[in-house]
């Protein structure tokens, strides 16, 4: 089946315009959304970086943030951080499921939690310094994402299968929004405790507990801007013990207070 045509350009109000493609249906598992390329002016000042319940594959047409390479992968992390952008930004951003990052890099995502690391140690230098060289040679960002898409598939026909117990265990963190506890995926699975975490965290990057506070907050952090309930209404509903401590989640994680976190530009 052929992928779906693009979508985009959508324009905010910075000017900034970004470009959406639906991946094909073997390749759309492994994404949390649609294959996404952006342009903007850029500028002097860092970009709020949230946590995310996403590994970012980030190919860069333009100038590269600061103290990045042309393309990367940024794990996951409890932690916000920040880019900083050189000059015009022109990036291909793709978000992959932990479990997806896992199977088309073939590598332990452990070994990538808080890290920044080029593509190319992961991936065959060759194959990334040919999919940079042929999107910088494309013009149209359909012709581009597109690209992508196939570079992309063929990952997923050569992927290393994650364990299907540990993908389970994933999905049903994100259904509960992280609030199905470790002892009853153990007990789902067949697998002692500490084999769980141990392989959990292989192949996701967080031990199991980890993963679903990063859950929690990411659907905290939506519905903040979203939303206008209270505070302790929100507290109450995404899981926390009561406001304090969803106040104290949402600094932690994201350096801000839940009512700055509503306002606040980040990515």
């Amino acid at each position: 089946m052929a992928p779906t045509r693009p979508r985009g350009p959508a324009r905010g109000d910075s000017g900034a315009a970004r470009f959406r493609h639906a991946p094909s249906p073997g390749l759309s598992p492994h994404l949390t959304r649609d294959l996404v390329g952006f342009r903007a002016s850029g500028g002097p000042h860092p970009i709020a970086v949230l946590p995310s319940p996403s590994v970012t594959v980030m190919l860069q047409l333009a100038s590269p943030f600061r103290s990045t390479p042309r393309a990367f992968v940024a794990g996951m992390s409890l932690a916000p951080s920040s880019a900083t952008p050189t000059g015009v930004i022109e990036c291909l951003d793709l978000k992959l499921t932990p479990v997806g990052a896992f199977a088309l890099l073939g590598h332990p995502l452990s070994e990538l939690t808080d890290r920044v690391v080029d593509l190319a140690e992961l991936l065959e230098e060759r194959a990334c310094e040919r999919l940079l060289d042929g999107l910088a040679a494309l013009e149209r960002w359909d012709d581009r994402l597109a690209l992508v898409d196939r570079f992309l598939t063929e990952l997923v026909g050569a992927a290393c299968a994650p364990d299907p117990r540990i993908a389970w265990c994933w999905a049903q963190l994100c259904r509960t929004r992280g609030r199905v506890p470790v002892a009853q995926l153990a007990e789902a699975t067949g697998m002692s405790h500490r084999h769980l975490i141990g392989r959990f965290r292989q192949q996701v990057g967080l031990t199991p507990k980890q993963a679903a506070r990063l859950v929690r907050f990411d659907r905290t952090a939506a519905t903040l801007r979203q939303s206008g309930a209270t505070l302790a209404r929100l507290a109450v509903d995404h899981g926390f013990y009561d406001q304090a401590h969803m106040t104290r989640e949402v600094t932690a994680m994201s350096a801000m207070s839940p009512r700055e976190l509503a306002t606040a530009t980040t990515v």
